[in-house]
């Protein structure tokens, strides 16, 4: 048989914001939220409007007290939702509200968008009113409406794809103008008592969001388990034999107790989670996982898996010690969030959540903190596994236990009619020890590396004149002596940058911190790690003439994002010493510099933020912004000239790009499955080229290159339109992620050219792709051909011989440390192979290797 696939991504929050929202402000005001409960119209010689019932769910019962009548002679029905604000009409006719039938089959509706019904109905462009009415139409026949026929239904909203006309996503409750545990929300309803038939038809698994990694779990990820209906929660968390006691908290049922990871079925649950990971490694004692159910009042159908250490987190309130292993009294310290039980079912005001119980406190409790699974030592070693019991598994037991004495005798996961599963659901995902991130992709002179909590180092010298082809590169690369290897300190690494100097003058000159390193480090000039002394360094001369502006200069703070505590950590970039945090950040995932600010993506919020890195102004490391963003931001990256940010969407397969005068999203772009980076390039302004600048975004799923061109001055030649273009969907690649630019800015084809140097992660090369044939458009007045740019990959660099899989990072050092056009070599790192690499640029020759275990090259300017 064919078991169903789970589906798994990492847990993210829509968009974020303070104030009130439009017509009525009861949501956050980057937020689309429904106001009451939706209402049942029956329309003919009156119009007929039926709210839906707010009666409380439990765990096992059926969920659908809502019933209308059939329609009569002339008359129709339709669906009524108030919402925060204007909705996209486009994302409610494209899935964002769905009407679907016990056949599984989504119904016909229409929106009165020309006022021919309702003249409230009317609206223009893609904003529909707050008040949406939805008709349903016969396929046949669009525009008329028409009457439902006697059936059981769901009305879904989808939190991924209803949107309000600014954009923002639907969100089920919302705490301090941020969306808590974004959902779907579901409402059911009858028309003439039928309730969806069931029958003792076995349930399977349901269908699932449309995302990237589709089997790849983020270190800080969840699981989540789609149903194709109602799930009994219970049949999931179980009774535990030894106890009696059905596994979830004291004070909510839809949330569970925690679990011991990859210890079997020890508390009658009925799901079972493998965390594999390989010899000599071995599982933590606090490693372990509850079970939640995010939305239980509209969508009963999701079910949550969160990683959580079990050494902190507790589910029972014990006054006694009875329970607990050790006889020590207990108090409950996690449950579902607050908002979304006072959020239980919009108009019942009966529902309270759950509260800290221990005297000093009563606040309202939230969800445990995430524990960061770790990859040992590499991505994709480790594995999680989860299996979901069907009635066959020998580990299935009856939860029904828990409410009766004997039982019903159904076994393993169910419905809330207690239908069982067809069989085991089973699924797998590797760990992804990080969101593959890669901030700057200027040439470095130093190269920061991570790998979990360390980090550690090597640097360039600028020439591989000395370099012997099979051997040790000679001047060319060498480790850092310092690194971090501290838990204290660092926990996960995803993003390193470093801050602009701290010399009033902002001086851009190559810094003399290698021919006098104490006055570099008195001056506050030197950015980055000593080099060994004697180590070649051709570019430190003077530079004539001056060298020209800079938009991105790095200094000797170094910033780095420490993902499992959730905070941008600040370093004294010479000597590793801890500086501080920088406050006000939620969910750190990327780093950007540029224009004396530092830019930061949450992951959790769907936002960015930025902050003050000029110790010269009172912004200085503090929060001056917020952005509202796509789905679950990662990588970003400052374009050059300083106009715009362009970030990296990981949830929803695009790229946004924030004004940076403004500090708002300008625009949102689709690029391939799994987007990894944002590589940019400054303004094309020299004769004969676009004026224009471009993006280049690595796509790991589904292999591919996404290329990006701005607006352009040259309107007639370069027809972009103001927000500019994808210009190519460039194939052929490997599991493409990181990389870097190559910076050259003349116009040059083939080797040398614009273009970007993408690692093959999931082959055993670095390709390079440049720009081979470009052509602008004719002047205005004048015929020719339209405009076209052919992009080609021009040169590979291969691994040979290194084993243990294909490159994750790489890096170009050049001949000067300045906007050069000419590079000496190409770096990359093979993580299973614990190897630097390097290579002759222009020849792809391996010229010789650099024994540093990592995955990660983050990449500093060190003038």
């Amino acid at each position: 048989m064919s078991l169903p696939v789970l589906a798994v991504f990492s847990l993210f929050l829509v968009s974020c914001g303070g104030g009130g929202g439009g017509n009525g402000g009861q949501g956050g005001a980057d937020l689309l939220q429904l106001l009451v409960q939706p209402s049942f119209g029956l329309r003919g010689g009156t119009t007929t409007l039926m709210p839906f019932n707010t009666t409380s769910p439990s765990s096992v019962a059926l969920v659908g007290p809502n019933d209308f009548p059939l329609a009569g002679a002339g008359e129709s029905h339709y669906l009524e939702l108030q919402f925060s604000e204007e909705v996209s009409e486009a994302s409610i006719l494209n899935g964002g509200l769905t009407v679907t039938g016990s056949d599984n089959l989504q119904r016909s509706f229409f929106l009165d968008k020309a006022g021919a019904l309702d003249a409230s109905n009317a609206f223009s462009d893609d904003a529909a009113p707050s008040l949406v009415r939805i008709y349903f139409q016969d396929p046949a026949n669009p525009g008329v409406p028409a009457p439902l026929a006697a059936d059981g239904y769901r009305l879904r909203l989808s939190n991924l794809l209803l949107m309000s006309a600014r954009g923002k996503h639907f969100c089920v409750a919302e705490e301090g103008g941020v969306c808590t545990l974004p959902s779907d929300s579901v409402f059911h309803f009858t028309i003439n008592g039928q309730n969806t038939p069931t029958g003792n038809a076995p349930m399977g698994a349901g269908p699932t969001p449309a995302l990237p990694l589709p089997t790849i779990l983020a270190a800080d990820g969840e699981i989540r388990l789609f149903f194709d209906r109602d799930v009994d929660f219970t049949s999931i968390v179980g009774v535990n034999p030894a106890t009696g006691r059905i596994n979830v908290t004291s004070q909510d049922p839809f949330c569970s107790v925690p679990f011991p990871m990859a210890q079997g079925v020890t508390m009658g649950s009925n799901i079972d989670i493998q965390y594999a990971i390989p010899a000599p490694y071995m599982i933590p004692y606090n490693y372990g996982y509850i079970i939640y159910m995010p939305n239980p009042f509209h969508d009963p159908s999701e079910v949550r898996i969160r990683f959580v250490d079990t050494a902190t987190t507790f589910g029972i309130d014990d006054a006694t010690g009875a329970f607990s292993a050790n006889g020590l009294p207990t108090v409950q310290n996690y449950a579902l969030p607050s908002a979304i039980w006072n959020n239980g079912l919009l108009a019942n005001g009966n529902f309270a959540p759950p509260r800290d119980l221990s005297l000093p406190q009563g606040l309202p409790l939230e969800l445990p903190p995430k524990l960061v699974l770790q990859g040992y030592p590499n991505n994709g070693v480790s594995s999680v596994t989860v299996t979901v019991f069907g009635p066959g598994n020998a580990g299935a037991s009856d939860s029904s236990l828990g409410f009766m004495a004997a039982g019903d005798g159904v076994l393993g996961v169910t419905d809330r009619a207690r239908n069982p599963l067809s069989g085991d659901l089973i699924s797998q995902w590797t760990i992804q020890t990080g969101p593959p991130l890669a901030a700057n992709p200027e040439p470095p002179d130093l190269n920061i590396v991570a790998n979990g909590r360390v980090l550690d180092g090597f640097g360039t010298a600028g020439n591989t004149l000395n370099a012997q082809i099979g051997g040790v590169v000679v001047g060319q690369l060498f480790r850092t002596t310092v690194n971090i290897d501290d838990l204290s300190r660092l926990q996960d690494v995803t993003d390193v940058l470093y801050g602009q100097f701290l010399n009033p003058i902002n001086s851009l000159l190559n810094t003399p911190r290698r021919a006098n390193p104490v006055l570099a480090i008195a001056l506050g000039l030197d950015p980055g790690i000593p080099f060994p002394p004697g180590a070649l360094v051709p570019e430190v001369t003077l530079n004539n003439p001056p060298l020209p502006p800079h938009t991105q200069p790095w200094g000797i703070r170094m910033y780095v994002v420490d993902a499992l505590e959730e905070q941008v950590k600040i370093f004294n970039s010479h000597t590793f010493e801890f500086l501080g945090i920088v406050p006000g950040i939620a969910s750190p995932r990327g780093l950007a510099g540029g224009g004396g600010y530092m830019y930061v993506s949450n992951y959790d919020s769907d936002t960015i933020q930025r902050f003050g890195i000029l110790a010269s102004t009172p912004f200085f490391h503090q929060v001056v912004g917020s952005a509202a963003v796509g789905a679950g931001p990662t990588a970003l990256e400052v374009q050059r000239n300083v106009e715009d940010v362009v970030v990296i969407n990981s949830l929803d397969n695009s790229m946004s790009f924030v004004d940076i005068p403004t500090f708002s999203e300008r625009v949102q772009l689709s690029t391939g499955m799994g987007p990894t980076e944002a590589l940019t390039t400054p303004r094309w302004n020299v004769p004969g080229g676009t004026f224009a600048y471009q993006v280049y975004v690595p796509n790991i799923i589904s292999n591919t290159v996404t290329i990006y061109e701005s607006d352009s001055p040259l309107m007639v030649q370069v027809p972009n339109g103001p927000e500019g273009k994808i210009i190519e969907e460039h194939g052929g690649f490997m599991g493409p992620t990181h990389g870097t630019w190559s910076f050259t800015m003349g116009p040059v084809m083939g080797t040398g050219a614009q273009g970007i140097l993408v690692p093959n992660s999931a082959g055993n090369s670095v390709s390079y792709l440049g720009l081979t044939f470009l052509n602008l458009g004719p002047a205005p007045g004048f015929i020719g051909p339209p405009p076209s740019r052919v992009f080609n990959v021009v040169a590979e660099y291969p691994g040979g011989s290194l084993a243990g899989g294909g490159p994750t990072d790489c890096a170009i050092n050049p001949t000067s440390l300045i906007h050069a056009n000419v590079s000496d070599s190409a770096i990359a790192i093979y993580p299973g192979a614990g190897q630097v690499v390097v290579y002759g640029f222009a020849t792809s020759i391996l010229l010789g290797t650099l024994q540093l275990p990592g995955n990660q090259i983050f990449n500093s300017n060190d003038r």
